[in-house]
């Protein structure tokens, strides 16, 4: 009898440490997704036929009970001005503390974040794509636009990568220019569906590697 009562307080044991454990990572999941939320810019990496972007803007929307799954909208932003924009929609969920990004009808941009750091102010690490890893940094888009958020003209940039050849028409992005409407200064408010990704969006790579 002293046997059994000693198996069954062992099996509880190991239930209890199993439940402890498996809370601590949803817990450390939930975290992770509640400093995710929100608006961040800056620099994710993204190329068009060899020309980096300028910049790019990235929401994350979470959905349902807790912080752990939601859905996105990324921007980036090319042209002399910055005022050229291509957009992602994606949804993503966390787990083992581990991001996991799937783009919708881009599957080539989908990519997971484990090496990351993250807190209310800034977001930097590095993102592993099906071709290769690249690093990126961000700011909270609320905190920090006003003072150190713009995409737009420079000289150096321009003559680089927008002179002779590598025209508007060249890079053949006229059907993403921007709407009347400022979407730097206007972030979406509503999570993104598959149905507001443009059909004709050109493919767009991530990485100086993919980008050539």
């Amino acid at each position: 009898m002293k046997k059994l009562y000693a198996n069954i307080a062992f099996m509880s044991l190991l239930l209890i440490t199993a439940f402890s454990l498996t809370s601590c990572e949803i817990d450390r999941d939930e975290n992770v997704g509640y400093y995710l939320q929100g608006h961040w810019f800056g620099d994710l990496d993204m190329y068009y036929d060899g020309i980096p972007a300028r910049g790019s803007d990235i929401i994350f929307y979470p959905e349902g009970w807790g912080y752990r799954k939601g859905t996105g909208t990324q921007i980036d932003y090319y042209g002399r001005y910055g005022n050229t924009q291509v957009r992602h929609d994606f949804s993503y969920y966390v787990e083992n503390e581990v991001i996991h990004l799937r783009f919708y009808g881009e599957s080539d941009l989908d990519c997971t974040i484990s090496r990351y750091g993250l807190n209310a102010d800034n977001f930097w690490g590095t993102i592993d794509g099906r071709y290769s890893s690249t690093d990126f940094r961000l700011r909270n888009y609320d905190r920090y636009w006003e003072s150190e958020g713009y995409y737009g003209y420079d000289y150096d940039y321009d003559r680089r990568y927008y002179g002779g050849y590598y025209t508007k028409q060249a890079l053949n992005l006229d059907a993403f220019n921007a709407p009347e409407s400022d979407t730097l200064n206007a972030p979406a408010t509503r999570a993104a569906t598959s149905q507001d990704t443009i059909a004709s969006q050109p493919k767009a790579t991530r990485g100086v590697n993919q980008g050539k």
